[in-house]
């Protein structure tokens, strides 16, 4: 905003003396400048010094006035003594020398007087002057800072408005991405994580028939596969807790069958590492079976970790749960997994603790070796030739194991022995 400048008070009395002495110089017409800026400390302290220097003026110019006005009513005086001398013919020669010389020296006076107020007049004329150039200076640098101000102002305003537009849209990017986020979030709790490694083993046993069908047959909706039924099983929602067992009663025609079945789903989930067991208990179109489905699965260690972990020869060694929870006859065994990168081999060994359960033979069931190795993207183990024996009270059975490794740097394992799953967690 700019902010007028008038003639303060003391530019007035300049004028004021000037007009008083006679002098044309300057016009009243100064008295209507515009106010001064009370707030430029540079014109408030050129004005202080001015109106000292013309008080200064002032005082002597009065003094200087005032000894005029005397000699001039001296000379006057002097004037009528002389008249009245020559008038009355009593002139004293002598005296009128005197009178004389006296009035020449008032006139010397006056004179010197008159040039010394003029001279004066003169010097208030140009501090005048100066003040005036230096009011219109202030004046013409307060308008370019005013202009500045009010340009900066709108450039400020302009860019407030964009720096909120600005905010705005960012506001509502953000509240975008947190609702596709949370989107994103149901749709992982919902479908399978499509980057998780997985491993199964399905069976179908039908009744008094030891013959194992190694297919979802009579089972599955048309047009589902039985790994998208499988990872869709295995997958599941973290909200269903650490472990859980739930049971299921299902009746209905799928794929042209009627099915008629008691299930038993086991899920369990620590971290990125997923177990999944279903088991079946029912008919298909009157025929008693018994299916069941034992999974794993989760973050695979990533592949790359298997020529670090080799090179090191890094041997990592794992405590191992069966199917946690469900309080099986593997829970009597310590049991315990080693990792031998170097020779690409794991192997185990089951401590049987509980020598009450006569379940088993009381006797350590030992896991042989068999390979380490890279498939489908995940480090795994496991092979088609190597079984683990189990010797139970009334027969034995001779069971596959396998599995893969899970985490950054192979924290964990899961995988089956049988028709168990298995976790085991790295010791420290």
């Amino acid at each position: 905003m700019h902010l007028p400048i008038k003639i303060s008070s003391l530019a007035l009395f300049v004028t004021f003396s000037l007009t008083a002495c006679g002098s044309s110089g300057g016009g009243s017409g100064n008295s209507n400048k515009n106010e001064t800026i009370a707030n430029n400390p540079q014109i408030v302290q050129n004005e202080k010094a001015l109106q000292t220097q013309l008080e200064k003026l002032k005082q002597q110019q009065t003094r200087t006035q005032k000894n005029l006005e005397d000699e001039r009513q001296k000379l006057a005086k002097k004037e009528k003594e002389l008249q009245d001398l020559k008038s009355n013919n009593q002139i004293d020669q002598e005296k009128l020398s005197s009178l004389q010389k006296d009035l020449e020296q008032n006139k010397a006076c006056v004179s010197s007087l008159e040039k010394t107020l003029s001279e004066q007049q003169t010097e208030a004329a140009q501090a005048r002057r100066n003040l005036e150039a230096q009011l219109a200076a202030a004046n013409s640098a307060l308008n370019e800072k005013s202009k500045a101000l009010e340009d900066l102002q709108n450039s400020q305003n302009a860019n407030q408005a964009s720096l909120q537009k600005a905010q705005i849209e960012l506001q509502a990017s953000q509240s975008e991405v947190a609702k596709l986020n949370q989107q994103l979030g149901e749709l992982k709790q919902l479908y399978p994580q499509a980057e998780f490694a997985m491993g199964s083993r399905v069976r179908n046993r039908p009744k008094n028939d030891r013959s194992l069908i190694e297919s979802f047959s009579g089972l599955l909706p048309e047009g589902v596969t039985e790994e998208q039924t499988v990872r869709n099983l295995l997958f599941t929602p973290k909200s269903v807790g650490k472990q859980q067992l739930v049971h299921h009663h299902v009746q209905q025609q799928i794929d042209g069958r009627y099915v008629d079945m008691d299930y038993t789903f086991y899920h369990y989930q620590d971290g990125e590492a997923y177990l999944v067991e279903v088991w079946g208990d029912g008919t298909i179109d009157g025929q008693e079976a018994y299916p069941s489905i034992v999974a794993y699965g989760g973050k695979a260690t990533p592949v790359e970790k298997f020529d670090t972990f080799k090179q090191a020869q890094v041997v990592k060694k794992y405590d191992v749960k069966m199917a946690p929870g469900t309080e099986r006859w593997w829970d009597s065994y310590n049991i315990t997994f080693t990792a031998d990168f170097g020779n690409e081999k794991i192997s185990g060994i089951a401590k049987k603790i509980n020598l009450n359960n006569d379940f088993t033979a009381n006797e350590d069931i030992i896991f042989p070796k068999q390979p380490i190795f890279v498939e489908d993207g995940a480090i795994r183990f496991g092979s088609n030739e190597v079984f683990v024996h189990v010797n139970f009270k009334d027969e034995s059975d001779d069971m596959k194991y396998e599995g893969m490794f899970i985490g950054e740097n192979g924290e964990k394992i899961v995988g089956r022995v049988g028709g168990s799953s298995l976790v085991g967690k790295e010791k420290k």
